[in-house]
């Protein structure tokens, strides 16, 4: 019987740590402001206190909260320069993973970041948290391609906090037809293989990135 109760705890854990996670990153919780556990066992229908506390430990980790002895949680406020700098990491991680994943890549591989980017014209709201989901799975399929883990481990923690940061700040529908023509690039230049145009096509798509992220922190 301990041994099923803790399954069902792990269980618990488990599912508030998604679901939690998952709110932080379509803001739905306030920035900078605290919130205790009993918030967020609200916020999960009345969820028990202990699965809720293991899920955030977890995203205390991950640094997408963080927890303050006697007072609570607080959700982290954008900061810029963090920003930044965590764009320019991917850069440089995505733009040399890339190149590597074009050696790699298959007939199948291709037509799943093709399906990728057909199933973003899909998405109704264009600046939603469901396609920021997807702009980062189409960058982190490349990542994977290139067979280097750490590359990917890496990448995928900065990708829930850009998935944060994308739903809050790049929510102009316009956005979304200069995205999605520099990923077919970025796409098309895998499939030919050729390693300057898979550099050029991702230098550019991340400086249109940066400068659209900037022009919408100043608005």
């Amino acid at each position: 019987m301990p041994r099923k109760s803790r399954r069902k705890d792990v269980s618990l854990a488990e599912t508030a740590y998604l679901k939690i996670k998952e709110e932080i990153l379509r803001n739905t919780f306030p920035s900078g402001e605290f919130l205790s556990i009993r918030d967020l066992s609200m916020a999960l229908n009345g969820m028990g206190r202990t699965p809720v506390r293991e899920a955030v430990q977890r995203l205390h980790d991950e640094r997408l909260l963080t927890v303050v002895p006697r007072k609570g949680v607080i959700i982290p406020e954008f900061d810029i320069k963090k920003m930044m700098d965590q764009l320019e990491i991917r850069h440089i991680l995505e733009r040399h993973s890339a190149v590597k994943a074009a050696d790699n890549f298959d007939d199948d591989g291709l037509e799943d970041l093709k399906s990728i980017l057909e199933d973003m014209v899909s998405i109704e709201g264009k600046g939603s948290y469901q396609l920021a989901k997807l702009n980062m799975m189409f960058h982190i399929k490349i990542a994977q391609a290139s067979n280097n883990h750490e590359i990917v481990e890496t990448l995928s923690r900065i990708y829930d906090h850009h998935i944060r940061i994308y739903t809050f700040f790049l929510t102009d529908p316009t956005r979304f037809n200069l995205t999605q023509k520099e990923h077919w690039e970025i796409y098309e230049a895998i499939c030919t293989g050729d390693k300057d145009k898979i550099k050029s096509s991702i230098d550019d798509h991340f400086e249109s990135t940066r400068q659209q992220i900037l022009a919408s922190i100043l608005q």
